[in-house]
C-alpha cells in the first residue's frame, strides 16, 4: 500500500507519527505529561495539501529506572474525525542518549474500521545535548500494521527541547516525515508540545522544588 493509497483509504485522516519525547528515562515513580498540537499535510510532486490537525496527550510513567510505560491519546480533527490510543514500554540502550520504544495502538472513528487499524511502532530515540537549556531529539520508527494486507511505513522525526530545567519541564517543537519506501509522496507534521514532570526532584534541593510546585 503506497502513501497515496493510505490517504485514499483514510480519506480524511493520516496515521499519527509524531514522537514528542527524548531518549531520557524517568526514574521509578516519576510521571511526565506532554500536551501537544500537530498540523499534518500530504505532499507529492511539488504539491501539498493540509490533511488534519491533532490534539494529543502523552503520559510517561517510570515503572523502574530502566523501564518506562508511555500512554498516548490523540484527537484527530478532520472530515469525520478519529481518535488514537496507544501504549508501550521504553527501554534505555545508552543512558540519556539512545532508547527503544515499542508502542501498540489503534484508531477508531466513524470512517475507520477498528479491526484493521491495530499497529505496532518499533522506535529508536536519540538525544543530543546542545548546552544546558536545549537538546536535539531525532527519532525513527516503523509503522507496522497487524493487517497482513497493509504495508508498513517509515517515519523520521526531528524534535528539540528548550528549558531552564529539562528534567522538570520542556517546550518541544518537532517536525516529521512519513513515507512508504520506494513510493512517491509523504506526510509531514509540524508539532509543538509542552512536557511537565510534577514529581521531579533536583538532587541538590528537592524541598525547594516541591514548594514551588
Amino acid at each position: 500500500m503506497t502513501i497515496a493509497l493510505t490517504t485514499v483509504q483514510w480519506e480524511s485522516c493520516a496515521p499519527v507519527f509524531s514522537e514528542m519525547q527524548s531518549a531520557r528515562m524517568l526514574d521509578k515513580g516519576q510521571v511526565e505529561a506532554t500536551g501537544l498540537f500537530s498540523n499534518v499535510g500530504f505532499g507529492d510532486d511539488g504539491e501539498s495539501d493540509h490533511i488534519q490537525n491533532e490534539f494529543g496527550l502523552r503520559v510517561n510513567y517510570g515503572v523502574s529506572n530502566n523501564l518506562n510505560m508511555r500512554f498516548a491519546y490523540e484527537n484527530i480533527f478532520a472530515h469525520g474525525g478519529a481518535h488514537v490510543l496507544g501504549i508501550g514500554p521504553k527501554f534505555p540502550i545508552i543512558d540519556d542518549r539512545i532508547a527503544a520504544f515499542i508502542p501498540i495502538g489503534t484508531a477508531f472513528g466513524t470512517e475507520i474500521e477498528t479491526s484493521n487499524a491495530w499497529q505496532i511502532h518499533p522506535t529508536l530515540l536519540f538525544t543530543i545535548p546542545l548546552g544546558d537549556n536545549m537538546e536535539f531529539n531525532p527519532s525513527t520508527k516503523w509503522l507496522k500494521p497487524f493487517d497482513s494486507d497493509q504495508e508498513g511505513l517509515v517515519a523520521f522525526n526531528f524534535g528539540a527541547a528548550f528549558s531552564s530545567n529539562i528534567n522538570l519541564w520542556a517546550v518541544r517543537p518537532e517536525i516529521g516525515l512519513l513515507f512508504s519506501p520506494g513510493e512517491s509522496g509523504h506526510f509531514t507534521h509540524y508539532s509543538i508540545g509542552f512536557s511537565f514532570n510534577p514529581f521531579y526532584e533536583d538532587d541538590c534541593c528537592p524541598q525547594k522544588l516541591r514548594r514551588n510546585l
